[in-house]
């Protein structure tokens, strides 16, 4: 686990340091201005005109028809004298003409007034740029738009322009998503783990939401490299965009039902109904499709946090850990919008996945434990059921309670039952005396009549008149001096069949 760890941090070192190395002049924000464009309109218009307007964010959302975007790009000497030859690349969804400083360099489908005409282009292109047409310092970038075939509009439909070293697009983007790539494993291991884990039939709670959770994790890192793995045009864009979210809320909705099954007995379907909607209501009033993926994960990772915190401090410690780990997924969350679905959020998934492999094997272990010691304890009883009638061997135990010592028979002993970090020692008579020990020590002093027939009790087995089932398969066992004593439904069968033993007539079964 550790070096998966280390090979997984290394990954993302070199990854980021490629990105970082290139040189690239990008398009100031400040400096956009768009124009709508006139029918049968070929050249750039005066971008002064009173119709025109200055962008002053990124690329907001721009006008039916066509539009004039004009900008500019301030190219260093150091990009200028590199010997590569260099490229405008722009990421839009859109159709786009371009010019450069003046000169027309190239288009990406076919800008048009209306979906009909408009020959949809590459989400991401590059294109060529002779060295006569740049400048050091700043350069004028025009661009004549257009989105028709879009499903929706978007906040930013031209997300960037650069120059820099001719490449395609594809290729630095799958140089940014590939030390997410690395994680790819880690999600399929997952997935057939726990899906494992469900056809086997381990009563695990939550396995089927945890292979649900890696599924939907692989799905959305898919989708998320299918931009820099495969070139798409740009209607495909918006589809991509509304897997991503779907995505999201599935894995979201999967991290939820987890925790829900494990830890809430009640109230289950209230909660996870509540956690529901408020996601559903953040994703759709978040204005961007990166804010609505994040807040489909973020919102129920808080939930989980603050559930999980409750119930550790309430009453199931092991809750605490799962707090700490959904807190500081929802810390890098939080510190890391910008980068969190490129790069953070698959190194977190797997990081949390390994944390939830870990949970469930500890819990695997404490089933497989109990399922020991619950055999064990049936194999007691029927051995001591088998012995009944022998005589009891005298043996005194020493009763500690309230400073003083008691001795008392065993079999005057009708049952015992735990209480904290006493017993109650209930007598043939109805009389009971609490002793200063614990169940699991008592029964270590008892004699093989002595059976344990639940977690909280004891029994003596000359003492058991009858033995009763209910439907849902614990049974109750009548003590011959009225009392009743559970039965758990996994050492029922053992006692059911011990009871027809032709030595044991004076029991009886009643349904």
């Amino acid at each position: 686990m550790q070096r998966l760890a280390i090979f997984t941090g290394v990954v993302f070192l070199f990854g980021s340091a490629a990105a970082i190395g290139q040189d690239f002049a990008t398009m100031s924000a400040d400096s956009v201005m768009a124009c709508p464009s006139q029918l049968n309109e070929l050249v750039p218009p005066d971008f002064d005109a009173p119709e025109c307007r200055t962008e002053v964010s990124e690329f907001p959302g721009l006008p039916e028809g066509m539009t004039w975007i004009r900008g500019e790009v301030d190219v260093t000497d150091r990009l200028l004298s590199s010997p590569e030859p260099l490229g405008l690349q722009v990421m839009a969804r859109g159709a786009r003409e371009i010019y450069f400083n003046g000169v027309r360099v190239g288009q990406d489908g076919a800008p048009a007034a209306n979906a009909d005409a408009e020959e949809a282009g590459p989400m991401d292109s590059v294109t060529y740029l002779p060295r006569s047409i740049v400048r050091a310092g700043p350069n004028e970038v025009v661009l004549r738009f257009s989105d028709h075939q879009r499903l929706f509009p978007l906040f930013a439909p031209v997300q960037l322009v650069r120059v820099g070293p001719y490449q395609n697009p594809p290729d630095g983007l799958l140089r940014h998503y590939w030390p997410s790539i690395a994680t790819f494993g880690v999600f399929v291991v997952a997935l057939l783990y726990f899906g494992t884990t469900v056809l086997l039939h381990r009563n695990l709670s939550g396995s089927v939401a945890l292979a649900l959770l890696a599924l939907f994790a692989a799905a959305q890192l898919a989708t998320e490299a299918w931009r820099g793995i495969y070139p798409y045009a740009y209607p495909v864009h918006d589809r991509r965009l509304l897997l991503l979210v779907i995505f999201s809320l599935g894995f979201g909705a999967c991290l939820w039902a987890h925790l829900a099954v494990r830890f809430l007995s009640r109230g289950r379907i209230s909660a996870t109904a509540a956690v529901f909607i408020i996601t559903a209501v953040s994703v759709l009033t978040m204005p961007g499709f990166d804010l609505k993926t994040v807040m489909a994960v973020f919102v129920p990772t808080v939930a989980g946090a603050v559930t999980m915190l409750w119930i550790g401090v309430r009453r199931d410690r092991s809750a605490l850990a799962y707090c700490a780990a959904l807190s500081a997924f929802a810390v890098v969350i939080t510190l890391s919008v910008g980068q969190f679905l490129d790069r953070y959020f698959f190194f977190s998934v797997s990081a949390l996945l390994i944390f939830f492999f870990v949970q469930q094997a500890i819990a695997m272990r404490r089933l497989d434990d109990e399922r020991r010691l619950v055999e064990s304890r049936a194999s007691r009883l029927e051995a001591a059921l088998e012995q009944v009638r022998r005589e009891n061997r005298n043996m005194t135990i020493q009763v500690r309670s309230a400073g003083k010592v008691e001795f008392v028979d065993v079999r005057d002993l009708s049952h015992c039952s735990g209480a904290g970090d006493y017993v109650e020692l209930c007598l043939q008579d109805g009389k009971s005396l609490l002793h200063q020990s614990t169940l699991n020590e008592l029964e270590s002093e008892l004699p093989a009549e002595f059976v344990r027939v639940h977690r909280s009790h004891i029994v003596n087995t000359s003492q058991i008149g009858s033995l009763s089932r209910k439907p849902s398969g614990v049974g109750r066992l009548l003590m011959a001096n009225g009392a009743t004593v559970p039965v758990s439904r996994r050492i029922m069968p053992k006692v059911r069949d011990a009871l027809v033993d032709p030595g044991l007539q004076g029991l009886a079964e009643t349904g």
